[in-house]
């Protein structure tokens, strides 16, 4: 079951489980109180949202500091986006980037 966590005093939203199943248990009316205050437009703009990656997901991916995050992202090596105070990274660009970078074996 998909489970969604909102912490309003870090602005932050976190999923846990599938996007698509979140909204098939809202349609159904399986959903707990707390997700029918999502409205389904919401889930739209939430979907949107999560298809960009934070600074920290991208630390663990690649599983390096988020300060080497930054200094890449500074020195113009990643390309990045700054909505607002966030700083956010297409994954499209990133996996572009790591194909770049991507060493042959031998």
């Amino acid at each position: 079951m998909a489970e969604i966590t909102i912490d309003g005093n870090r602005d932050e939203i976190q999923i846990h489980g599938d996007l698509d199943e979140l909204c098939a248990q809202i349609n159904s009316g399986e959903a707990a109180e707390g997700y029918a205050r999502l409205q389904l437009s919401n889930l739209q703009r939430l979907r949107e949202c999560t298809a960009f990656l934070t600074v920290a997901d991208l630390s663990k991916r690649w599983r390096v500091s988020r300060q080497m995050i930054h200094l890449m992202k500074n020195d113009g090596r990643v390309p990045y986006y700054r909505i607002g105070k966030f700083i956010r990274f297409r994954p499209d660009d990133i996996e572009a980037y790591e194909a770049q970078v991507r060493q042959k074996a031998g």
